[in-house]
């Protein structure tokens, strides 16, 4: 097989970015995505000036909700007033729910945007961080990740930073990387094959300790909040590789509020074509979300 990029993309606007820390980041506009299946209809996706996905939230003396992730806290692949954020905001007028969320970031990424969002804020806001069991893969950069990335780099995303373990299991951090792009690989089978067996042997070791650094990534979140935040949380909108369990237990044994909200992504929940959650599958974590929220969030709630 050749390396090509894929066209899975081609036709959708650039919502992204690049960000010299971060990678990439939410570019501010409004746009209109076509649809990804011929029964679909266009998607609205809008994003605010410093990054967040517009999901009603105004007025800017109220207590601040805000939730860091991925795709999938993004609400990728819906309609700005589908997705459960929107909808948390609606049930929550009296706070401002704020949707940080960018396709494709990682714990780590998360986690430097938080930094940056609490050096901009004067308040002190809740926190809280949607998590996928995929970020594992992610937050160390994998082989199979950056040569996604790479492959989908059309839509924006080609580098990615991530975290390594060193010789006393504590996170180390790393600057943006990419996935290599040998000459001639996408006219020689075997330059292709041979690019991707080297990188896979220089970062093949970093399966071994995704969890744990996933894990240390966000009792860092926990960290940084412990001062300047409210509250922190966790809710688990996917868990598409069966690996939750060690996660909650973790998360447990660090008295770290969290709810499972994870769902089958089946086809009658995701968007025809795409793959991302549906509207209907929108309203099921909208309404996980804000149970966590009522019941260990707010109500605990310190000034």
């Amino acid at each position: 097989m050749l390396w090509g990029y894929s066209r899975t993309s081609a036709n959708e606007p650039a919502t992204l970015e690049p960000d010299p820390e971060l990678g990439w980041r939410n570019k501010p506009g409004s746009y209109l995505i076509p649809p990804w299946s011929p029964s679909g209809s266009s998607t609205k996706v809008t994003y605010l000036a410093d990054g967040r996905r517009d999901n009603g939230s105004r007025g800017s003396d109220k207590q601040q909700i805000m939730f860091l992730g991925d795709s999938f806290v993004n609400g990728w692949a819906v309609s700005d007033e589908e997705t459960f954020l929107w909808k948390v905001q609606n049930r929550l007028p009296e706070y401002a729910v704020e949707n940080y969320g960018v396709g494709g970031h990682s714990t780590y990424q998360s986690l430097m945007l938080l930094d940056r969002l609490l050096t901009k804020t004067q308040n002190r806001p809740t926190v809280i961080y949607g998590f996928s069991t995929v970020d594992a893969d992610r937050n160390v950069a994998t082989e199979q990740w950056l040569r996604f990335l790479t492959a989908h780099s059309r839509r924006g995303h080609v580098q990615v930073p991530y975290v390594t373990l060193d010789g006393n299991n504590a996170l180390s951090y790393h600057p943006p990387a990419e996935h290599w792009i040998w000459p001639l690989s996408n006219r020689s089978a075997f330059m292709n094959v041979l690019q991707n067996g080297i990188q896979s042997l220089v970062t093949r070791q970093r399966s071994g300790y995704k969890d744990r650094a996933t894990q240390l990534l966000i009792l860092e979140m926990a960290r940084r909040c412990e001062q300047r935040c409210r509250n922190f949380g966790v809710v688990i909108l996917t868990n598409l590789d069966n690996e939750l369990q060690p996660y909650a237990n973790f998360l447990k044994s660090k008295n770290i509020p969290f709810a499972d909200c994870t769902m089958t992504l089946t086809p009658d929940l995701t968007v025809e074509g795409e793959g991302h959650p549906n509207p209907k599958g929108h309203q099921l974590w909208a309404d996980c979300v804000e149970g966590f929220l009522k019941s260990k969030i707010l109500s605990h709630s310190s000034e």
